[in-house]
């Protein structure tokens, strides 16, 4: 007979077998879950476990174990995790295909009940750093995340706040960064919210939501002053009741939601650079407020390889010897290979091939009889570069078998009534990106464990 929640905690509560204790404590918690009746931080925490289940059974696929058994393992530990099968609706099919899902999670916010539906990627939920993240969430940690541009900061708060259903809001940090950006003030149109106080409120834009990533965008640039007032709401995540609460702007008691507090930046931020010269050196006191949950991110290969470059992977397998040549050379205070660089050579070569179907005038004709090639797109990059480096650059990466490439991609076929479904990929070229990506991933990720 199934029990109540009360019965659940008067079982667990006379127990004395630690384990037994622990399976209660599980029932309970799961209890919770599907009746609406927990707060986010035990989801955070059960996302986190259904996580390292899926990384086992994607790991059991890569082994070659038949689906079936992948998916009955699957259960069987899904089984012992707090969420269980019946609260996480999703395709197990589909989610053992490594391929986005939807997981519609039950929750409760004061008196309503609120369903979330999250899109979950796979691939970023089973990484090291989400899963460090989504464990900072649970224990209501402050979490920095520092590296170079293009690294994915920004993105990875993004995924995260998609992944709990909260709303992220950003704060993009400068030395113009005011008070009144952080916790409101009287404008000459009238009295504005600032962002700490609405993402603390879980009221954003005048609409309540179930939770608020803030992130602290380039949080070294802060003026080390006005970093001063964010010490404050820092200090108070892990705080409960009136303890918890700030001061906004009109000097009224802000409660606080649930909020996960994201800080990102280029250097650490004790840290000054040559390659960063708007960075301040912050006081330690800010430091402090994320110690313990300072990560160093970058770039995820496999991400580039079947999503952003899937398709043009010729010119990812070129963009990834320049990136690596750049980076061993130390050169990345000059120009380095962004996921910006890479979208913009991919967007080159599709405008290159459909240039005649585009900025057309009255009659059909194009206005372009000469489209911006591959070539040039790298030429304007190497550019940035002396010229002896450039010419050596090229020589390593061999930028003319690169564009001899080209030429070849350029006698494929495009179907232009499909033009989202161009893909030049050949089976060589799929193996080998993912073979680079899974080496590069697992490797840089090794400074995530200990």
């Amino acid at each position: 007979m199934a029990k109540t929640k009360e019965e659940l905690i008067a079982l667990r509560d006379a127990e004395t077998n630690p384990k037994l204790k622990d399976a209660y404590q599980i029932a309970i918690d799961r209890l919770e879950i599907k009746n609406a009746s927990t707060d986010q931080s035990v989801i955070a925490t059960a996302m986190s476990q259904v996580s390292k289940v899926l990384a086992q059974a994607q790991m059991l696929k890569t082994q070659g174990v038949e689906e079936s058994e992948v998916i009955r393992i699957f259960k069987e530990q899904l089984a012992t995790a707090k969420i269980g099968i019946d609260n996480l609706e999703v395709s197990l099919k589909q989610l053992l295909q490594n391929l986005s899902i939807n997981a519609t999670i039950n929750i409760g916010v004061g008196q309503r009940i609120i369903t979330l539906t999250t899109t979950i990627d796979p691939e970023f939920l089973t990484r090291p750093l989400t899963q460090l993240i989504l464990s900072d969430t649970s224990a209501k940690n402050n979490v920095f995340l520092y590296g170079g541009a293009g690294t994915g900061k920004t993105y990875t708060a993004g995924e995260i706040a998609n992944l709990l259903g909260w709303t992220l809001v950003e704060i993009n940090c400068n030395q113009f960064t005011s008070p009144l950006d952080l916790l409101g003030g009287q404008t000459i149109s009238g009295y504005q919210e600032g962002l700490v106080s609405q993402a603390w409120a879980n009221i954003v834009d005048g609409q309540k939501v179930d939770g608020c990533v803030l992130l602290l965008d380039e949080l070294p640039k802060i003026d080390p002053n006005t970093a001063g007032i964010l010490n404050s709401s820092l200090a108070k995540v892990k705080l409960e009741g009136k303890r918890a609460r700030i001061t906004n702007g009109r000097g009224e008691k802000i409660d606080k939601g649930n909020i996960l507090i994201i800080g990102t930046g280029n250097t650490k931020l004790n840290e000054t650079s040559e390659d960063y010269e708007a960075n301040f050196k912050q006081d330690l006191s800010l430091q402090d407020r994320f110690i313990g949950s300072t990560y160093e991110i970058f770039v995820y290969y496999m991400t580039e390889v079947t999503v952003t470059m899937k398709g043009f992977l010729f010119i990812w397998l070129y963009a990834v010897k320049l990136r690596e040549y750049i980076e061993e050379k130390k050169l990345t205070n000059r120009a380095f290979v962004s996921i910006r660089l890479m979208e913009n050579l991919r967007d080159t070569y599709i405008a290159y091939r459909t240039y005649d179907l585009n900025i057309v005038q009255p009659s059909g004709k194009s206005l372009i009889d000469k489209p911006k090639t591959l070539a040039q797109g790298l030429e304007s990059f190497f550019s940035l570069f002396p010229k002896n480096i450039a010419d050596d650059m090229k020589k390593v990466s061999n930028f003319i078998g690169f564009l001899k490439e080209v030429e070849t991609k350029n006698t494929m076929p495009i179907d232009v009534n499909n033009l989202s479904a161009m893909n030049f990929d050949t089976s060589e070229e799929i193996k080998n990106s993912v073979a680079i990506a899974e080496k590069h991933d697992i490797s840089k990720s090794s400074i995530y464990f200990i």
